[in-house]
């Protein structure tokens, strides 16, 4: 039992207590009542190094993040070079396991990207190291991966995002060849939609994030255009709405895409520190964003996910941030 608690200051201003006897750290989270700040005890930091990265808190660099059923949250922690890994969180952002499967590399488009869930609970995860999407099981086993040479029958061209209907089929983004792949379930090709640069309703410019709805309709986050383009199983264009600015319906640097059961599309922009979220024909019906005066999001939001009640999971910088449907701050886990 820790005791002889003293504050300390953490890396990036957060408030560490160590108990002297135990060593036993309490990081500083940031859910709030009125004026008062409760501190929960998270997993301590583990100092074993393995070929990308320590173990355990501090994070490296959420990326994207995803909920199950249960509530266990997966998360793409990387900075993009060198310590890159999966972490698998509790519902209270307690440290499970943590997954070190990809290679280090030396430039800023390496480490697992898009990460997504299918039915059965099987991780789906963009490597952008070996260029391959993997298939995970629930402990982390490899069970199959797409792409990755030049004798695989899918080669990545700027790996991005995944997604994954209700029948299995697995969908691939390619921001730089402007390309969406669809797969089969056991990872053979069914279709590909290739689209030319550019701003017009039947182009592309850098697709990212992708989601899928109860309908297999599938929405697209045309990253270069600064919009989402909302596409029918067969490929083609059924809407899109979103433009460049800072008015409420629009984007200056979305990072990612999510969707709720109700189809509704919660869309993050890191440059204005927002997430708005909008039915499933474009119409805004919130926003959440940083109070006059306060910091709900100090760096991201970059990354989006919802749980089965609601609640929104985001990273920011080098936390994750777990909010109400309506944008109050439950918790931050860093």
């Amino acid at each position: 039992m820790c005791s002889q608690f003293t504050a300390d200051t953490w890396p990036g201003g957060s408030t560490i207590f160590v108990d002297h006897m135990l060593n036993c750290p309490l990081r500083r989270v940031g859910f709030a009542l009125a004026s008062v700040l409760f501190v929960v005890a998270l997993r301590p930091a583990a100092q074993n190094a393995t070929a990308t990265g320590p173990a355990g808190f501090p994070l490296y660099g959420p990326d994207n993040v995803v909920v199950a059923a249960d509530g266990i949250v997966f998360v793409t922690d990387t900075d993009h070079v060198s310590h890159h890994r999966i972490l698998k969180l509790s519902p209270q952002g307690k440290i499970v396991t943590e997954w070190h499967l990809f290679a280090p590399g030396t430039n800023k488009s390496n480490g697992p990207e898009g990460i997504t869930l299918d039915s059965a609970g099987n991780i789906y995860v963009a490597d952008q190291s070996s260029n391959q999407v993997l298939k995970l099981s629930q402990d982390g086993k490899v069970l199959f991966h797409i792409g990755g040479g030049a004798k695989e029958s899918a080669i990545f061209h700027d790996l991005g995002h995944v997604a994954v209907d209700g029948s299995g089929h697995i969908f691939v983004s390619e921001g730089g060849a402007n390309r969406i792949q669809e797969f089969s379930g056991d990872g053979r090709l069914i279709n590909s939609w290739t689209r030319a640069k550019g701003s017009r309703i039947d182009q592309f410019l850098m697709p990212e994030s992708i989601v899928v709805d109860k309908a297999g309709n599938l929405y697209v986050e045309d990253w270069g255009n600064r919009r989402i383009v909302k596409l029918s199983s067969s490929g083609e264009t059924l809407l899109s709405f979103g433009s460049k600015g800072s008015a409420p319906g629009q984007f200056m640097n979305s990072a990612g895409l999510a969707i709720d059961a109700q189809d509704n599309i919660y869309v993050p922009d890191t440059a204005l520190h927002r997430i708005q979220m909008f039915s499933p024909t474009g119409a805004l019906l919130l926003t959440i964003s940083n109070p006059a005066g306060g910091s709900l999001f100090l760096e991201g939001p970059s990354g989006i996910a919802v749980d089965k009640d609601g609640n929104l999971h985001a990273p920011d910088g080098k936390a994750i941030v777990k909010l109400s449907p309506r944008g109050k701050l439950l918790a931050r886990w860093q």
